[in-house]
């Protein structure tokens, strides 16, 4: 009997053994089910939510980009995309589907070949001890493997209620943000979906239930080549800044005209406090004396003199030339304005250049030109090069001279 107990008891340990490995084997499965594509299926719950933003005239353009985006998430783990497509209508996948998808099965949290195997060695050890006196023993050792199974049990509970609470919270943000999404992207989708329909013979990318009409075909074949047709063209749009810069020249012209008039109030200021009398009387006309005929008024010089103030209105220049004054002045001022940074980035540059100036600078020695030679011109039934060359040497050195 004691025999038979001590193989009961080896049985029991590697059984023992054997549920350890089981249960760090399904607490890694769980492990990697928790972090498969979480990375990604996070970055989408962001495009996605970015999508809400997307204004209303600017999603036919955008569409593609965000298509683009999504697809380039799951570039690297290669994982599903939790999407499907049914009679040309899209959405987000549930979490059911999705593990379905991916072949993510819900983990138990016992085994069965365990559960058959602690079975046997409970059966066993107490047939063997029934016999004897000794029936509690049996008992005992039938219950290690079952209190064993329950306590790994509750360890793999506890690992997949994390598990599935990470991954509800996840597809949660996907279901609240993939509406807006989805309906931009949705033609482009609709073609990886249904290959066959499109011209590709390949493996959908997403999973797909039913058939398409052949009207959805052919809208989203209009849709796609007006996106193509967008993304190639280039649109030009001039800007009228008309409006502008005669806005921003009658501002500067009032503040001219402004600033004139408070010079001119000035100076009659400064005139009247100098000059009392000609402010308080300037129509009086100045006293002539006898001894200074010149100074005298003729009849015909009082005349003109009566005739002036007539014709002052018609000798002032009129608003509109005034205003052309100004603007000539004002451009004026500004063209000014950029020679003069011109320069002083000239100057800049040509002091960076400028060599190191030397102290002392000695007088160069004056250097008379030699007489040139007065060279013959040649035949003139000549034209060979030599024959050119003598000829352009001799009419130069003879236009030299008679400049002498």
């Amino acid at each position: 009997m004691d025999t038979l107990n001590f193989f009961i008891i080896v049985f029991i340990i590697a059984t023992f053994c054997l549920g350890m490995w089981w249960t760090f084997n399904t607490i890694r499965k769980i492990d990697a089910q928790k972090n498969y594509c979480a990375l990604s299926l996070s970055s989408i719950a962001k495009l996605w939510r970015r999508a809400k933003y997307v204004p209303e005239d600017a999603k036919e353009r955008e569409s593609l980009y965000l298509y683009r985006d999504f697809l380039r998430k799951f570039d690297e783990e290669g994982g599903q995309y939790p999407v499907m497509v049914k009679d040309g209508k899209v959405r987000c996948m549930t979490r059911k589907e999705y593990d379905n998808v991916c072949n993510q099965n819900k983990i138990q949290p016992f085994s069965i070949l365990l559960i058959v195997i602690s079975a046997i060695i409970g059966v066993s050890a107490i047939a063997v001890n029934i016999s004897t006196k000794s029936v509690w023993f049996g008992i005992l050792l039938a219950m290690i493997l079952p209190i064993m199974q329950i306590v790994f049990a509750v360890f793999i509970i506890r690992f997949n209620k994390d598990k599935d609470s990470y991954r509800d919270g996840i597809f949660m943000a996907l279901k609240e943000n993939s509406i807006a999404f989805l309906s931009i992207t949705k033609p482009f989708i609709i073609v990886d979906a249904y290959p066959n329909e499109f011209g590709k013979n390949k493996k959908p990318l997403y999973a797909t239930i039913g058939k398409l009409t052949e009207a959805q075909v052919a809208e989203t074949r209009d849709y796609i080549i007006r996106q193509k047709e967008a993304e190639t063209k280039v649109v030009v749009s001039s800007v009228d800044n008309t409006a502008e810069i005669q806005q921003i020249t009658e501002e500067a012209i009032k503040k001219t005209l402004q600033q004139s008039e408070e010079k001119i109030a000035e100076t009659t200021t400064e005139t009247a406090i100098e000059n009392p009398s000609a402010v308080e009387n300037p129509t009086e006309t100045p006293v002539t004396t006898e001894g200074n005929p010149a100074a005298a008024e003729t009849p015909t010089n009082t005349e003109e003199a009566a005739s002036e103030p007539e014709n002052t209105d018609d000798q002032k220049p009129s608003i509109e030339t005034m205003e052309t004054l100004i603007r000539n002045l004002i451009d004026d001022t500004l063209k000014a304005e950029v020679e003069h940074e011109i320069q002083k980035v000239e100057q800049a540059k040509y002091a960076q250049q400028q060599p190191e100036v030397i102290e002392e600078l000695q007088p160069l020695p004056v250097v008379e030109e030699p007489v040139p030679e007065i060279i013959e011109a040649p035949a003139e039934n000549d034209f060979s090069l030599d024959a050119i060359g003598q000829a352009l040497d001799a009419e130069i050195a003879r236009r030299k001279q008679s400049r002498r």
